[in-house]
């Protein structure tokens, strides 16, 4: 196995892992890391996705890559869901040059954004979103709290007083995840969720599956919180679905 660190289009980095070096042809997973909590979490979430990464790609014998915490900004370093997608979109992009397809796995709401951007672009192979929001109501009840949330992360130059309240609340409204879901079937795609998750309720991993008339497969995993990266058992059905998606 290889890694390397690719700068996208929009700026945002790209951690790949490749099972044999940087070549073509194979698969390769993507995965949508969610917004951190806190600054020390935000540490150690960017070296537990590339662990992951490397895990899945010596495990699924695929290309694994993974956005840094610079994917919730655009070039002028400011956080915002448009931004966040850009980079997504950008990311894709630039796996496609050198991948036979792109597969994406979103965790919290980096699930609900791979969700919308697999919804609006067909060459995204499938997806799998973990722990994902229906939408983002929580960020707009409260807008004020993620805002301070992305000072504390550093994702915004001042100190939020600059930020346009109005316009960045109407670019969270303006996605609709419910709807862009309905554009995935056929393709796959795993909705894993857990029965204990307190940040997100199960009942949103259900309306994605209603909303796709039921062309998804759902699991609820027993037990399991929020934090699903650092569920063996979540990680485990990941991968294994990765197996089955092999031609």
């Amino acid at each position: 196995m290889e890694t390397s660190e690719i700068r996208v289009e929009t700026g945002a980095m790209l951690y790949v892992a490749d099972p044999d070096g940087p070549g073509e042809g194979e698969p390769c997973l993507l995965i949508c890391p969610g917004l951190p909590v806190c600054q020390s979490e935000a540490t150690a979430a960017r070296r537990n996705y590339r662990d992951l990464a490397e895990r899945l790609c010596q495990d699924a014998g695929w290309a694994v890559a993974t956005l840094d915490t610079d994917a919730f900004c655009g070039p002028d370093g400011e956080f915002s869901v448009s931004a966040w997608i850009a980079n997504l979109e950008a990311a894709v992009a630039k796996l496609l040059q050198a991948k036979s397809s792109v597969w994406l796995a979103g965790f919290g709401e980096g699930g609900t954004v791979a969700l919308c951007v697999g919804g609006s672009d067909p060459r995204i192979a499938g997806v799998v979103a973990l722990g994902a929001p229906a939408d983002f109501s929580s960020w707009t009840a409260d807008p004020d709290a993620i805002i301070r949330r992305a000072v504390e992360l550093g994702l915004l130059k001042g100190q939020g007083a600059a930020v346009d309240m109005a316009a960045w609340v109407r670019d969270l409204q303006e996605l609709r995840p419910l709807e862009a879901v309905t554009k995935l079937p056929p393709r796959p795609v795993l909705l894993l969720h857990g029965s204990e998750d307190e940040q997100v309720s199960s009942l949103d991993a259900r309306a994605y599956l209603d909303a796709m008339e039921g062309h998804a497969q759902l699991r609820i995993l027993p037990g399991a919180d929020h934090a699903l990266r650092h569920d063996p058992r979540a990680v485990a059905i990941l991968g294994g679905w990765m197996d089955r998606q092999r031609p």
